[in-house]
This record gives structure tokens, C-alpha cells and sequence, in this order.
């Protein structure tokens, strides 16, 4: 450092413009390396800023603006893997697909409380202009080829405009706040669903398009894809939830990927719908087991 001061002190005047761009380009890509550097933050979702939203609302919100996020940079009539979201029972799973190298990238936004994400201005005049953080990004985050795509950094997902962002966080704001009830709302719904199906005397035949997913699911699964197995089941569930067998293949897919909450809300319904099936013993035991690993 001493004789870098020194060289530009006592250097020419090309020397010392030639230093100066150089400690301008250092800065620069230090600054690119270290990720979201904040100037100011913006904005900040409040229970009262998101009254008028309700859970379905922000669920389709956020689902459209990540979709509209990779619009711009991915066809999607060449790469059909378009951006995925899941919602969960306690989190948030965002994926990508890097449409340059194929590269898939998942990140899951955990429900902590006191910690909400918000807008801040990004450093101009570096794009995009916008960003939305939050501290629980990335709890449990993976990626499968191990890169991530463009525009996203240390928790942190850019926007070009603060509409989008803006709307973004208030979305998130409200799943998070109402998880819970949406959680107990769906499992009452659930279980008087169950009790009717349990009462049926002939079980409904499973329709076609929830067998295309189970079918795309095992097929998955016998590569080993636990991962895309999972989601096909999810699909199929979605579509028709008293499906005895597609709660149970979840269950162990998800207790096979150690996802252990998910893997005991999948089995609890299997058994809310098949409480004498041959296997319900050895069914509730794995419950037991999972949740043992939960609270670990």
C-alpha cells in the first residue's frame, strides 16, 4: 500500500488517471461481490398499509410478480421450465431457471417472527434500481447446480420498479401474518372432506389429469428426482386432495428430502382418509419419528 501511495504521489499524470480508474473498478466490483448494499430504505409494509389484502389475494400477487420478474429475461415458449413458487406450511419457496446455463436455483423464506422484508434503494447507477431484502431468505435455500441466477445476492431479490417491489413485500407481509389461519382453515376444511370420503361406500375413480401427475411423479422418482416427484404430487393433490396414495407417496418424499413438516401434514391426511388401512400403524409411528426430528 505504501509504495502504491508513493507511485501515484510522484507518478505522471498518466499514472495517476490510470490509478484512480483502477481503484475506481476495485470499488465497483467490490461492491458487485458484496452483494445489496443499501442507500435508503424506502418502504416498509404495515398491518395497516396491507388491510385491503387477503391471503388468496397475496398469494396470487406474489405468484404473478415472480412470474413477470423472469418474463422479461426467459421465453418461455423455448424454455418451458418456468419460475416455480410453493407456498408452505411455514415458508415461501421461490425457483429459477438461468435460461444461459440451465442452472435451477431455490431459495425458501422462512416465517420468522419480527423480521419483515422491505424496499431500499440500490446504488445508482448500477441496475436494477430497485431491491427487496429480507433476513430469513435463504434458511434451508439450496441450488441444484450450485450457481444462482443473475439479479439475485445475499438475500436479496431486485426489482426494476417500486410498484413491483412495493407489491412484492406487501404480499409477503400478509401470508406471513396469515399462515396460521390459513393453515387451521385449511385443515378444518380438510377434515370435514375426509369424513365424507370415509363415508362414501364406493370410493370415487382417480380423474384423468390428477393421473397424469401421478404418473409424471413416479416416473420422477425412478430418477431420482425426489425433488420434481414431490411437486408433482403437490399438483395432483391440489386438484383432488382426497387421494389417499398421493398423500402417503408425499409423505415419504418429503421425509426422504428431511422436510419433516410437510412429510407429517401428508401423513396425517393419508390417515384421516384410510384410518384402518393395513399400513396405519406403521404410518402414525413415522409421524412420531418425523416429528421427533422437527423439534431436534
Amino acid at each position: 500500500m505504501k509504495h502504491l501511495i508513493l507511485w501515484v504521489i510522484n507518478g505522471s499524470s498518466e499514472r495517476r488517471r490510470r490509478c484512480r480508474l483502477g481503484l475506481c473498478v476495485c470499488l465497483l466490483a467490490g461492491l458487485l461481490v458484496t452483494g445489496c448494499t443499501k442507500q435508503e430504505i424506502i418502504y416498509r409494509p404495515t398491518q395497516q398499509s396491507v388491510s385491503t389484502y387477503s391471503y388468496l389475494e397475496a398469494k396470487k400477487t406474489m405468484t404473478q410478480l415472480w412470474h413477470k420478474k423472469y418474463a422479461a429475461r426467459n421465453n418461455f415458449s423455448e424454455n418451458p421450465q418456468k419460475p416455480g413458487i410453493k407456498f408452505k406450511r411455514d415458508s415461501i419457496e421461490l425457483t429459477a431457471t438461468d435460461e444461459k446455463d440451465g442452472c435451477v436455483s431455490t431459495w425458501r423464506w422462512v416465517y420468522m417472527p419480527n423480521v419483515d422484508p422491505y424496499v431500499y434503494q440500490y446504488i445508482p447507477p448500477l441496475p436494477p434500481v430497485m431491491v427487496i431484502i429480507s433476513a430469513q431468505i435463504d434458511k434451508g435455500g439450496s441450488s441444484q447446480i450450485g450457481c444462482s441466477p443473475p439479479y439475485h445476492s445475499d438475500g436479496c431479490i431486485y426489482f426494476d420498479t417500486v410498484s413491483d417491489a412495493t407489491a412484492f413485500v406487501n404480499a409477503y407481509y400478509v401470508l406471513k401474518r396469515d399462515a396460521g389461519t390459513a393453515e387451521r382453515a385449511a385443515e378444518a376444511a380438510f377434515a370435514a372432506s375426509a369424513k365424507k370420503y370415509r363415508e362414501m361406500p364406493v370410493k370415487p375413480a382417480l380423474r384423468d389429469d390428477v393421473r397424469r401427475f401421478r404418473v409424471l411423479a413416479e416416473d420422477a422418482f425412478n430418477n431420482k428426482e425426489f425433488g420434481k416427484a414431490a411437486d408433482y404430487y403437490e399438483q395432483g393433490l391440489e386438484i383432488e386432495p382426497l387421494w389417499p396414495q398421493g398423500q402417503y407417496n408425499a409423505a415419504l418424499l418429503y421425509g426422504e428430502m428431511k422436510d419433516y413438516g410437510n412429510a407429517v401434514l401428508h401423513m396425517k391426511r393419508y390417515l384421516e382418509l384410510v384410518p384402518d388401512a393395513p399400513d396405519a400403524q406403521a404410518a402414525r409411528d413415522q409421524i412420531v419419528i418425523w416429528q421427533s426430528k422437527i423439534k431436534q
